[in-house]
């Protein structure tokens, strides 16, 4: 996942690997202790389930590869583009 930031000022490209995002017990770890300070609570994943989703999100980028998932532009000129 490339997550690109463009300003007047500067320019800044995040290589993020998705299937560390959704798969990786760590992540899913992190994610709930966030979720606790925020209205929003993440099952636990079993370890077939984690291997389910990054079976997915691996046939899902070699499909869609540079997919754009989000594209945001502020009025005075700032960009976030997120693509797969």
């Amino acid at each position: 996942m490339k997550i690109r930031v463009r300003t007047e000022e500067f320019r800044m490209t995040l290589f993020i690997p998705a299937f560390w995002i959704l798969g990786s017990p760590l992540a899913h770890w992190i994610l709930n202790r966030v979720g606790k300070r925020l209205p929003v609570s993440f099952p636990p994943l079993t370890a077939e389930q984690r291997k389910s989703l990054r079976k997915t999100l691996k046939r899902c980028k070699k499909q869609y590869k540079g997919l754009t998932l989000a594209e945001v532009e502020s009025s005075n000129g700032d960009q976030v583009t997120i693509t797969l």
